[in-house]
């Protein structure tokens, strides 16, 4: 049993990782504002984050998305 809830958690941070990358890209795209992706973000970690620190979050991706692509 302890075995299939760490396989569970592993892929649940996987969805929640790319959950933020993608989100982070609509921020930068415009198509949502960081508040919204913030909020969409904190729903879906179940109460996991609240939405100044999935704004946070999602601000320092952002920053290492546009910091990475400076370096190419």
């Amino acid at each position: 049993m302890e075995e299939h809830t760490e396989e569970w958690q592993d892929a649940y941070a996987e969805v929640l990782s790319e959950l933020i990358w993608a989100l982070a890209d609509h921020v930068r795209n415009g198509s949502v504002t960081l508040d919204t992706a913030a909020a969409i973000y904190s729903q879906t970690s179940a109460g996991g984050f609240d939405p100044e620190y999935a704004k946070n979050y999602l601000v320092n991706i952002m920053a290492e998305e546009m910091l990475t692509e400076l370096d190419d």
